[in-house]
């Protein structure tokens, strides 16, 4: 059971896969059922066994990408850190997975935005769940450092998540649209981390 389990899995991100190449290339609604089924060597009636129609296999799809993203999540919202570290470790994560997926977030934000409103409704509410639980995950990092005096304690630990995200969407901002070239990136955060510390740090204030 556990090893036909495991291939129905793997016959089912084969399928998201090729779905994905063919969104993207040819664009949601002028792709079939039976082109996915052909990219992948199934018949149209043995892909249904797998999804019953496009939009859940491109639920799947962002559903795919949401895990992804909370798995990257845990690994750089790590408690213990120092300020600094935990700035940049955060920096650093959320760009690489960015970076590495940048097509396809491209491709989602298009494919998404043509297949419907009750679609988009449900993958906008799945990004907010994301981003509510980052935030959470970013103010229990903030308060950790606040207890162990790196951070001012006059500072809304939830509204310090805020500003790290919106530190990161700035430094995506100045990458691929500023033009910033991919050696002076560590520099950049290295900035960024200072200028970010030198607001929230511990000193006179509290």
């Amino acid at each position: 059971m556990d090893h036909r389990r495991k291939r129905v899995e793997a016959t089912k991100a084969e399928i998201r896969s090729a779905a994905m190449r063919l969104f993207f290339s040819r664009g949601y609604r002028e792709v079939t059922m039976a082109d996915i089924g052909r990219e992948v060597g199934l018949a149209a009636g043995s892909l249904y066994h797998y999804y019953r129609n496009k939009e859940e296999i491109l639920k799947a799809i962002d559903a795919e990408c949401m895990k992804e993203s909370e798995r990257v999540m845990e690994a750089i919202c790590a408690m213990g850190k120092d300020l600094r570290t935990t700035i940049l470790d955060f920096l650093r994560g959320v760009y690489e997975f960015a970076r590495n997926h940048r097509e396809y977030f491209l491709f989602l934000t298009r494919a998404v935005a043509a297949a419907g409103p009750e679609l988009v409704k449900q993958v906008s509410e799945s990004r907010s769940e994301l981003h509510r639980k980052l935030v959470g995950r970013l103010a229990a990092l903030m308060e950790d450092l606040k207890e162990r005096g790196e951070v001012r304690s006059d500072l809304a630990p939830e509204e310090l998540g805020h500003l790290l995200i919106g530190l990161v969407h700035a430094a995506m901002s100045v990458r691929f649209i500023g033009g910033v070239r991919e050696d002076e990136i560590p520099q950049m955060f290295e900035r960024f981390a200072t200028a970010f510390m030198e607001g929230v740090r511990k000193g006179d204030r509290g």
